[in-house]
């Protein structure tokens, strides 16, 4: 690994291979204890995530779901989804 890389949990490394912002074992292994694993950007809530998105690619409803939100765009909500979507892109919230 060289220096300034992200390490297997995400983490910033240094020009010494260790792992920048963790001490102990978390620096050592990239495992980040339990105890920092809650609040907004969870670990908890991000293996959840993408646990369900894997369970959704492979569900078979990916193409549906892809028509029905075309049909949307096309339909009378279409102006607010198109609105929506620029606020976001923006970073709108409301």
């Amino acid at each position: 690994m060289t220096a300034g890389t992200i390490a297997a949990a995400g983490h910033l490394t240094t020009e010494k291979g260790e792992t920048a912002g963790r001490s102990g074992a978390a620096a050592r292994t990239g495992v980040v204890p339990m105890s920092d694993r809650k609040g907004e950007g969870s670990y908890e809530g991000a293996e959840q995530f993408q646990k369900e998105q894997h369970e959704f690619a492979k569900s078979g409803q990916v193409d549906q779901k892809a028509r029905e939100a075309a049909d949307a765009l096309d339909g009378p909500e279409g102006e607010e989804l198109r609105k929506a979507e620029k606020d976001s892109a923006e970073g709108k919230t409301d």
